[in-house]
C-alpha cells in the first residue's frame, strides 16, 4: 500500500497493565502523520436486532451475507487514504510490471467469501467475529489518536498512560493477533511448513481453510500477544508504507526471527 507521512520516530512510551513482562516480546505501533483523519466510528454499523455487523465497502448479497471480505480491515486502510479517499497501491506480485495505482479501501486486499468454511453455503460466522473485533479495535485506535495529538513525546506518553485502560491494551493485542493470522501470507507460510508432513492433501486443505485457520491460530497465539508490552512511536518527516501483512515478525540482521512483532498502523 501507499505511503503516509512518517519519519523520525520518537518513543511515546510503553503501556501494559503489568510491568513484569520485561523478557516478553514487544509489539510496536507506529503512528504516522497525515491530513485525512480516521473516523473510527463511521465505518462500522451494528444492526441491534440481528446482531450482524456491516461495514462500508463490504458488498452484501440479497440475504444479508457479506460477499467481499477484507483480510486487512477497511477502517485500517482508510488511514492510508488521501483527501479523495484513495490510497496508492503497489502491486508486487509481478515485479517486472511494477504496477502502481490509486484505489479505494473497498477494492483492495479483499476476496469473495474468503473466510467461509463452505463458500457454497456462506454463513459469515468468521466474518462477523472479525467485524465485531474490528469495531472494538477502531474505537481504541480513536483513543490513541486523541491521546497522541500532542506531538511533544513526553506529553503524548503521559496522555497514553492516562487514557488507555488495561482492557484497551488487550483489545489492541487481540486485533494484532487476528491480523497476524488472518492474511493469505500467513496461510501460505503454514502451507510451506506442512510440505513433507504426514497430512494428506484433504487434511491440509481442511486446516488451511482461511476461516478455520484464523480461528484456531488466534486461539493459539492470543495469550502470547496479551503478554507483550506495546511501544508507540510518533513520527514525522518521511513516509511509511503498509502491506497485505501489516502485523509481522521482526527479523534480525542475520535473518533470524526476533522475539518481537511490528504492527504498522496509521492513527491520526
Amino acid at each position: 500500500m501507499g505511503a503516509k507521512d512518517g519519519g523520525g520516530e520518537e518513543n511515546a512510551g510503553e503501556t501494559k497493565a503489568n510491568s513484569s513482562f520485561k523478557d516478553e516480546p514487544q509489539a510496536y505501533l507506529l503512528r504516522s502523520w497525515f491530513d485525512a483523519a480516521l473516523d473510527a466510528g463511521g465505518d462500522e454499523s451494528i444492526e441491534a436486532e440481528s446482531g450482524r455487523v456491516s461495514r462500508q465497502g463490504e458488498q452484501m448479497t440479497q440475504n444479508g451475507i457479506t460477499r467481499r471480505q477484507h483480510y486487512v480491515p477497511d477502517f485500517y486502510l482508510q488511514g492510508w487514504c488521501d483527501d479523495e479517499g484513495r490510497a496508492t497501491a503497489h502491486d508486487l506480485q509481478n515485479l517486472n510490471d511494477k504496477k502502481t495505482f490509486k484505489t479505494t479501501p473497498a477494492n483492495v486486499l479483499v476476496q469473495s467469501y474468503f473466510y467461509e468454511e463452505d463458500p457454497a453455503k456462506p454463513d459469515n460466522r468468521i466474518e462477523d467475529i472479525l467485524a465485531a473485533m474490528e469495531g472494538r479495535a477502531a474505537t481504541v485506535v480513536k483513543k490513541v489518536i486523541a491521546a497522541t495529538a500532542d506531538t511533544y513525546v513526553q506529553a503524548a506518553a503521559a496522555n497514553l498512560s492516562r487514557t488507555l485502560t488495561d482492557a484497551d491494551v488487550d483489545i489492541l493485542a487481540e486485533f494484532a493477533a487476528y491480523q497476524y493470522m488472518r492474511v493469505p501470507g500467513a496461510i501460505e507460510q503454514k502451507r510451506s511448513e506442512l510440505e513433507g508432513s504426514l497430512l494428506d492433501e484433504a487434511a491440509k486443505a481442511h486446516h488451511l481453510n482461511p476461516g478455520r485457520f484464523v480461528e484456531s491460530g488466534y486461539a493459539y497465539i492470543v495469550d502470547r500477544f496479551k503478554k507483550m508490552k506495546f511501544m508507540f512511536f510518533i513520527s514525522s518527516g518521511q513516509d511509511f508504507v503498509t502491506s497485505d501483512w501489516p502485523c509481522s515478525e521482526r527479523k534480525a540482521n542475520n535473518g533470524l526471527r526476533c522475539r518481537a512483532l511490528r504492527f504498522i498502523s496509521p492513527s491520526s
